[in-house]
């Protein structure tokens, strides 16, 4: 799967960096169940990014214990197109390097398409490393995309 260039604009089939959600409201639903379940969150953790200047939700993240025999844990992410490129997405996985540290991680993996040369950017300045080459298909569509597994130790 390869990347579109259009009027200097990156774009990725699939929308790949895109929240599915059109608003709060439809990821309250989209979420409602885990939401309701929060209290027994040790695993898996569900976040919403809120922009400073007037809370818009502006993205989404997660972080999943992955192997717990070796503290790993995985991380996603994804920024609306609208906010590309202002420095949420570094930002946005800092923190969640921060917060899986308190939480005893002693590695955290996540899978970037090859394409995705912002989110490349963003986990080498983060001190991610690459792990190794593999694909993996995005959610809710039959899309495969060629990637890297990152890796960085805590």
């Amino acid at each position: 799967m390869t990347t579109q260039q259009k009027n200097g604009e990156m774009k990725y089939p699939g929308n790949i960096c895109n929240p599915f959600y059109k608003n709060g409201d439809e990821l309250r639903d989209i979420l409602k169940d885990e939401l309701e379940n929060s209290e027994k969150w040790t695993d898996d953790f569900y976040f919403s990014v809120f922009k400073k200047e007037n809370d818009e939700i502006i993205g989404t993240a997660c972080a999943f214990e992955v192997e717990k025999s070796k503290r790993i844990w995985g991380i996603g992410y994804s920024i609306k197109r609208t906010e590309w490129n202002k420095g949420y997405g570094a930002e946005l996985v800092n923190g969640l390097c921060k917060f899986l540290k308190l939480h005893n991680a002693e590695i955290i993996n996540t899978l970037i398409a090859k394409d995705n040369i912002s989110s490349l950017k963003i986990c080498f300045k983060n001190g991610f490393e690459i792990f190794k080459e593999t694909e993996f298909i995005k959610s809710g569509t039959d899309i495969k995309y060629s990637a890297y597994e990152f890796r960085k130790k805590l």
